[in-house]
């Protein structure tokens, strides 16, 4: 029986935290790593969702802070951090704009009142485009790397969702 799963990017350093946007600016010039871990080992990966929330969302910046200089990166990478592959062709997400690249849509809540809400679900078989993908996680995570300062965001999570 296959049993859906959900797994939070937890920080590669201490686990702690699934909040990337709680990056203390004192440690952004060394990068940070969030990890994406299966739940077991017969773990599939079909989608990442990412949410980022922020008082006001603009496509040119990165949520409503300033676009990123660094960028963020998305990666497949074996348990002993070894890249396999970088996701949208090495791309450095500096944007929200950026996040279509993997979903080629996103959802931005803009409501007139309180924080604004953009949601992006990057389907794995839309990115592949073979219609039916996903990524066996057994000896594999999804690496997302850090490395500017993003505590003037309210929220910025990503989840991976899959089966075991």
């Amino acid at each position: 029986m296959n049993l859906p799963w959900i797994s939070s990017a937890k920080d590669a350093a201490n686990g702690d935290t699934d909040d990337m946007s709680s990056a203390p600016a004192a440690t952004v010039i060394a990068p940070r790593y969030f990890d994406i871990l299966p739940e077991n080992d017969a773990s599939m990966l079909f989608n990442v969702s990412f949410t980022l929330v922020d008082a006001s969302i603009e496509m040119g910046k990165f949520g409503g802070i300033a676009a990123l200089t660094n960028g963020m990166k998305i990666e497949l990478a074996e348990t002993d951090n070894t890249i396999l592959e970088s996701f949208g062709d090495g791309h450095l997400f500096k944007t929200s704009a950026d996040f279509s690249i993997l979903s080629g849509s996103y959802e931005l809540l803009a409501p007139s009142a309180g924080d604004d809400l953009l949601v992006v679900h990057w389907n794995l078989a839309d990115y592949f485009g073979d219609g039916l993908h996903g990524i066996a996680l057994k000896g594999h995570k999804i690496r997302i790397t850090l490395q500017d300062d993003l505590s003037g965001l309210t929220v910025f999570e990503a989840h991976g969702h899959g089966i075991h």
